[in-house]
C-alpha cells in the first residue's frame, strides 16, 4: 500500500472515514477498515494526512467557507430565493389570466408544471392558494434559519463540535442539486465545489436584491 500524495488523489470517502472514525490509515490507497498494515506507524499517517489537509485549505482556500455551521442556512435561503421567484411567476400568471378572462379568452396553466418539476410542496389548481402556501413555506424555511442561528449564538460561545463531514456533503448536494460519489470525487473537487455552492448562493443573493 502507499499513501494519496495529496488531495487530488484522495477520495472524498477515505476523508469521511478519518473523519467518522479517526483511523488515520485511511489516507493508505487500498486501505479496508480491518487490514493488518505494516511499514506505517499511525503517527506518521496522522502527520501525512495533517499535511494534505494543510495542502487542500491552501489550494482551494477553504477556511473562508464555513459550511460546517452555515451550509444548512445557505440550503434554506436558496430554496427561500427559488420560491420566491415561483411567487413572481405566478402573480404574472395571474395577472394574464385576469386579461385573459376580460377578453373572452381561455385559460391553460398546465404550462406551469414544469416550474414545479423540482420543488417539493403541496400543489393547487388555484394559483392565489399555491402562492399562499408557497409564502408559508417560506416562513418555515425563514423560522429555520432563526432556529439554527440562535442555537449557534446559544453554543458558539460555550461548545465547539467537531465538523460533521456527512452533514456538510448533504448540505453541498442541496446548493447545487447534485449527488457526490464520494469514492470518485476526490478532496480537492469537494473543495472545488465547495467555492462553486458558495458562489451560487452569492450570485442567487446579489440578484434577488436587485
Amino acid at each position: 500500500m502507499r499513501l494519496y500524495k495529496d488531495s487530488k488523489e484522495l477520495p472524498l470517502w477515505n476523508y469521511e472515514r478519518i473523519m467518522t472514525t479517526d483511523n488515520p490509515f485511511f489516507v493508505l490507497k487500498g486501505y479496508e477498515e480491518g487490514i493488518e498494515v505494516t511499514g506505517y506507524d499511525e503517527t506518521e499517517l496522522r502527520e501525512h494526512f495533517q499535511t494534505l489537509i494543510e495542502e487542500y485549505v491552501v489550494s482551494i482556500d477553504s477556511a473562508s467557507i464555513d459550511f460546517a455551521n452555515q451550509g444548512k442556512k445557505q440550503a434554506y435561503r436558496l430554496e427561500i430565493l427559488k420560491l420566491s421567484a415561483l411567487i413572481d411567476i405566478l402573480e404574472i400568471k395571474i395577472k394574464s389570466n385576469d386579461l385573459l378572462q376580460k377578453m373572452d379568452l381561455s385559460i391553460n396553466n398546465s404550462g406551469l408544471d414544469s416550474l414545479f418539476e423540482h420543488i417539493r410542496i403541496v400543489r393547487s389548481p388555484d394559483l392565489n392558494e399555491q402562492i399562499s402556501i408557497i409564502r408559508d413555506k417560506i416562513e418555515k424555511y425563514e423560522n429555520d434559519i432563526n432556529d439554527l442561528e440562535s442555537k449557534q449564538k446559544k453554543t458558539g460561545a460555550t461548545e465547539k463540535k467537531q465538523t460533521d463531514i456527512n452533514d456538510v456533503i448533504v448540505n453541498i448536494e442541496q446548493i447545487l442539486e447534485r449527488t457526490i460519489d464520494l469514492e470518485k470525487t476526490s478532496l480537492y473537487r469537494f473543495g472545488v465545489m465547495l467555492k462553486l455552492a458558495k458562489e451560487k448562493i452569492d450570485h442567487l443573493t446579489k440578484a434577488r436584491k436587485r
